[in-house]
């Protein structure tokens, strides 16, 4: 969110260039189909890791509720430690699972927000080289389309050549908007993935003194 917040205006320009680029493609055509592919296989993306992000967060949001069916103990979905509330009680326990379910509706908007983002930025960039490529096609043809000189056909080239020179330095402009907002998302999975690790030792930690701890309760061996 902070990094949202500092470069608004990068995040700003790369939507008003997608949208540019969509409206100047609205006519029949090879750029109008390929954006179209694009369109449905980003919104086919987003759907599924949707789908498998929300399927995972509420099988663990409700994996204390199935345990507490079964056996009758309350568990949160972490072991969590807070002063003044214990985990045992209903109330406590009903702090910790609101916490924890805001940890991993965040979770999955962090992630579809990051990854799923990131690949409709690359998908869109290689639909842009296509229409960029069908740009190039349609100047070569239009330069040999009449082999004599004309000023008419001088003039008709010219202003396809200022156009496609524009598009170029716009495709320019998207790819290092790309590249900066990749190199954020490169951070932000580096920092997740060591807290992830951090958040797993933790655990296992947690989890190994809780064993220790019932055990010197009963009078067994440690293990």
């Amino acid at each position: 969110m902070n990094s949202l917040l500092r470069n608004h205006q990068t995040y700003n320009d790369l939507c008003n260039f997608c949208l540019k680029m969509y409206k100047a493609n609205r006519n029949a055509g090879r750029n109008k189909t390929s954006l179209g592919k694009s369109a449905k296989i980003t919104s086919l993306l987003f759907k599924c890791g949707m789908v498998i992000l929300s399927t995972t967060a509420i099988l663990t949001c409700i994996r204390p509720a199935i345990t507490f069916a079964s056996s009758g103990q309350l568990e949160p979905i972490l072991p969590t430690i807070f002063p003044g509330i214990n985990e045992q009680e209903i109330f406590g326990f009903t702090c910790l699972y609101i916490f924890h379910f805001y940890i991993m509706a965040l979770f999955v908007m962090g992630t579809a927000g990051i990854d799923l983002g990131l690949m409709a930025l690359v998908i869109h960039s290689h639909t842009m080289s296509h229409i960029f490529q069908n740009a190039v096609t349609d100047l070569n043809a239009l330069a040999k389309k009449n082999n004599r000189k004309s000023d008419t056909k001088e003039k008709e080239v010219r202003a396809y050549l200022n156009n496609l020179i524009a598009m170029h330095i716009d495709f320019i402009k998207y790819t290092k908007l790309v590249k900066h907002i990749s190199n954020e998302v490169c951070l932000v999975q580096i920092s997740m993935a060591n807290t992830t690790m951090v958040v797993l030792v933790y655990v296992i930690l947690l989890v190994k003194i809780f064993a220790i701890e019932k055990n010197v309760l009963k009078g067994e061996d440690l293990p």
